[in-house]
């Protein structure tokens, strides 16, 4: 099963405070059946540029990703964009 619209990546708008939140969110979710998820934070072009938005996106991801590993949950994350 796939989350296509999901708010996971910690200290990003709608998203958890921490990344422990977020591998709880992700653990959860992971549980109940879901294998990938998007992660669709929200992109405003009047706050920031595209380049600096996939770069943040891609480092909260990163992080995720190394943690979820280490903890041996097997959910994978798409980056996306929730656009304005």
């Amino acid at each position: 099963m796939v989350d296509i619209h999901s708010h996971i990546l910690h200290e990003t708008d709608d998203g958890p405070a921490t990344l422990d939140d977020s591998i709880h969110l992700l653990t959860t979710l992971y549980e109940t059946g879901v294998d990938r998820v998007v992660a669709t934070s929200h992109y405003y072009s009047a706050i920031q540029s595209p380049e600096e938005f996939v770069a943040n996106r891609s480092a909260r991801i990163s992080e995720i990703e190394a943690e979820l590993e280490n903890k041996g949950v097997g959910i994978g994350i798409l980056p996306g964009a929730e656009v304005l």
